[in-house]
């Protein structure tokens, strides 16, 4: 879940204490408030205000040669208008980190995609261990849910993860990282969509200059669906119709009530990626370019068509990736402004090629295979507040726009969100 994406109204802290130098607790409670032009992300583009509020709480246990974090993070999301939408998730992460040697280098790795245990807003967790002479062992876990209202309770899930990663500098212009994780999801009321998945990746970087960085990825990863069979009260693979009457008594026919589960005898997806990062650091930001090729061989994916009116979830919102092949490049440019204001600014730009066909709002197919061309931008300004001596006032201002043009009906949709948050934490 990521705080600095959906919008903010109330704070206060909920539980703080120290305990020795070393170690200590620590809580965050955060409220956003925004409006999102189609938060759902589909072609209908219904407008509404979201509010949201997370608690997050942390034990860190910092030693010169390892480094032990437990984190909490519970929020709740509620819709203005659609609010058989608002829902529930939490996760607990568990991350361990030894170091063999630490080096003097500046030399930043890109975090391994999905991480396990630390979201993009920790980095900072290892960043000293994380240079270019850095050796580690990292560990994570985490387990989580999400609870959504009666209306669309296919979206309630739980789930565990487990990461592994191996970090070895060469001197202080090398490093080679390979990083394991397996994840599980179970879906409780669509057990169509449940599965497991494990992907390994191995990043090599080099630092060619002292603030520029190049580096390659590559990876592959299996998801496999732990259910082979399907409801075919609920389900069908292809859209069927039956004969009506219209006006004057004419014979019409009327698609089927059914979902659409498209390539539900397709129980693996296998994935390879290769990639490359260019980072460039400078006294006040740094600028991250990252390019990675998906590649999907072998038997197509397991999709859920969504159209007009449905409430069943169309993917797998955790690790969706391994549904669609293609390119996909992102720039990241992080930067201090006047008066203590950060700034995160971010380009993204996908070619989604699925292993699904794509439908219209009935069900019936337009094309071989869905394609989507996503397109985004984002801005994320922060001033951090001291009001006593640790703690602190948290204030920031978000804005987003996407495009996601696709020859599935129900999937070509725009989106743009305002949104403003505010945190207490120390």
């Amino acid at each position: 879940m990521n705080r600095k994406k959906l919008i903010l109204l109330s704070a206060f802290l909920l539980f703080v204490a120290s305990s020795d130098s070393s170690s200590q607790f620590a809580g965050y409670i955060s409220g956003t408030y925004g409006f999102h032009q189609n938060p759902l992300h589909n072609y209908e583009k219904l407008p509404d205000q979201l509010r949201q509020a997370y608690v997050e709480l942390n034990y860190d246990c910092d030693e010169e040669a390892s480094f032990f974090k437990l984190s909490y993070i519970g929020g709740l999301m509620a819709f203005n208008r659609l609010t058989e939408r608002n829902y529930y998730e939490h996760n607990l992460w568990a991350r361990y980190n030894i170091a063999f040697r630490s080096g003097q280098g500046s030399f930043v790795s890109p975090p391994d995609g999905d991480e396990v245990a630390a979201e993009s807003e920790n980095e900072d967790v290892v960043s000293s261990r994380e240079d270019s002479s850095g050796s580690f062992l990292d560990f994570g876990l985490k387990f989580g849910g999400r609870h959504d209202k009666k209306a669309y309770k296919e979206y309630d899930n739980f789930g565990s993860a487990a990461q592994a990663s191996f970090r070895v500098g060469f001197g202080e212009a090398f490093f080679v990282r390979v990083t394991n994780t397996l994840d599980y999801r179970r879906y409780v009321y669509l057990a169509e969509l449940s599965n497991v998945s494990d992907a390994i990746t191995v990043q090599a970087g080099a630092m060619i200059h002292p603030s520029v960085s190049v580096g390659v990825r590559a990876g592959g990863g299996l998801k496999h669906f732990t259910s082979s069979l399907y409801d075919t009260l609920r389900f069908e693979e292809k859209r069927t119709y039956k004969i009506g009457k219209g006006k004057g008594g004419a014979r019409i026919k009327v698609p089927s009530s059914k979902q659409l589960l498209l390539n539900a005898e397709s129980d693996n997806i296998f994935q390879l990626g290769i990639g490359a990062f260019l980072i460039t650091k400078w006294a006040a930001g740094t600028c991250a370019v990252e390019f990675l090729y998906r590649r999907n061989p072998g038997s197509p994916s397991r999709y859920l068509a969504q159209y007009v009116n449905t409430t069943i979830l169309s993917d797998d919102i955790y690790n969706d990736h391994f549904a669609f092949e293609g390119p996909e490049t992102q720039i990241r440019v992080t930067q201090g402004l006047p008066l203590g204001v950060q700034s995160i600014w971010t380009l993204e730009h996908q070619r989604k090629r699925f292993g699904a066909s794509a439908v219209n709002l009935v069900g019936e197919q337009l094309s071989g295979n869905r394609i989507d061309l996503r397109s985004s931008a984002e801005v994320y300004l922060s001033r951090y507040f001291e009001l006593v001596d640790g703690f602190g006032m948290d204030l920031a201002l978000g804005a987003e726009v996407i495009r996601n043009q696709s020859n599935d009906v129900y999937n070509d949709f725009s989106h743009f969100q305002i949104s403003g948050s505010i945190g207490f934490g120390f």
